[in-house]
Parts: C-alpha cells; sequence; structure tokens
C-alpha cells in the first residue's frame, strides 16, 4: 500500500509540475511567441504552400463532395510533418528547451 500511495503521490507531483510549467508558457507569452516564429518560419520557406498544395491534390484525387476533413488530416498530418525542414525543427525545440531550462528548476523546487 506504501508504495502504491507513493506512486499515486508522485504522479501528483508531475502533474502539478506540468500544469505550472503550461501556465508559465502561456501567461510569460513564450507559446505566442513560438507560434508566431513557427508561422514565420513555416511561410518563409513555402512550407505552408506546399502543403496547400498537397491538400488541393488530395482533394481532386478524390472529388471534394466525397472527402471528409477526417480522411484529409489523416493524409496530409504526416506529409505536412516529413516536409518540415530539419533547420526549423531544431530551432523551435532549442526554443522550448531554453525555456524549460529557465523555469522547471525553479518550478520543481516548489514541488519537493
Amino acid at each position: 500500500m506504501d508504495t502504491k500511495n507513493s506512486f499515486s503521490q508522485e504522479l501528483k507531483k508531475q502533474n502539478n509540475v506540468r500544469e505550472e510549467v503550461l501556465l508559465r508558457f502561456v501567461e510569460s507569452g513564450e507559446k505566442e511567441r513560438i507560434l508566431e516564429l513557427t508561422k514565420s518560419k513555416f511561410i518563409a520557406n513555402g512550407w505552408s504552400d506546399h502543403v496547400r498544395s498537397h491538400c488541393k491534390e488530395l482533394i481532386k484525387e478524390k472529388d471534394i463532395n466525397s472527402v471528409t476533413i477526417d480522411e484529409l488530416c489523416d493524409e496530409v498530418m504526416p506529409y505536412a510533418l516529413s516536409s518540415i525542414q530539419e533547420d526549423t525543427k531544431i530551432e523551435l525545440t532549442e526554443q522550448v528547451k531554453a525555456f524549460l531550462t529557465k523555469c522547471l528548476p525553479e518550478i520543481t523546487n516548489n514541488h519537493v
């Protein structure tokens, strides 16, 4: 029973840390800043236009009257994710890591 209680407390602690990180991510403006950076990168390297063109091709192939949004998403998502340039993925990941490196020590110290 003690192990189960300890495990439950650890899960609760992790959930509290996760919630606080997400709250700070939003409240600090970092989420919005990274979303704007993402949009600008996608526009600058033509990713948005490329994915939009792929969607149009799929709709033509499947007939606009018979394709559902779910079917379109199921086919486009893997394509869209795989076509993000590696340097963009790295830069955005580094931005998130920098935020976590800055705020996690303080948050985890508050939840000890």
